[in-house]
């Protein structure tokens, strides 16, 4: 008995969202420049339309760079939610276009480069069950099957990022080498 009324409002509810994805789907179909986004692989309607609607009058925009904190995406330095610029964000959340980014940040980019790469290393195996269920969950989350193997380089790569005393020791090695870089570039003074 308690059930039939939530059913009830289940289905107008599935109704509702057919309904509003169908009108998605018709605004989309009619706008060149979501029907180009959409050959994109990856981009589907919603994304199309998200980018679409925020990006409305792209002029506003400097350089493609400035696009990116819009969408909650953040410049490397940033990423790591350590430090916030106050350039780019302010306490009360707003980019710097003054408005809330579009998504949330995300955690690990798009794997982009997609040349094989042989890949030996040995794991426990509760570390592969866990990599192997990770992919399954990122996978889920964009539509996509991933390779297990593929999410080790920028697991490790976005490890490395944020790993402040990493960074320290990194920037500590290359000043002594551009030190003496420019030194070697200085002419020699003549006898």
């Amino acid at each position: 008995m308690l059930v039939e009324p939530l059913l009830v409002v289940r289905r107008a509810l599935r109704e509702q969202v057919g309904m509003l994805h169908r009108r998605l789907l018709a605004i989309v179909r009619d706008d060149d420049v979501c029907r180009r986004l959409m050959t994109v692989p990856g981009v589907g309607p919603v994304v199309a339309l998200t980018y679409r609607a925020t990006v409305d009058v792209p002029a506003r925009f400097r350089n493609s760079k400035a696009v990116g904190p819009v969408f909650g995406l953040t410049p490397s330095r940033y990423q790591s939610g350590g430090g916030r610029s106050p350039q780019r964000e302010n306490r009360t959340g707003l980019n710097q276009t003054g408005e809330k980014p579009a998504v949330p940040k995300l955690k690990l980019g798009t794997i982009l480069d997609d040349r094989p790469v042989k890949l030996s290393i040995e794991l426990p195996a509760q570390v592969n069950r866990d990599l192997i269920a990770y992919a399954k969950v990122l996978g889920r989350e964009t539509g996509q099957t991933i390779e297990p193997a593929k999410l080790v380089a920028p697991m490790l790569a976005r490890f490395m990022s944020t790993d402040r005393a990493f960074a320290r020791s990194r920037r500590a090695k290359l000043e002594p080498e551009q030190s003496n870089r420019a030194a070697s570039l200085r002419p020699k003074p003549t006898l």
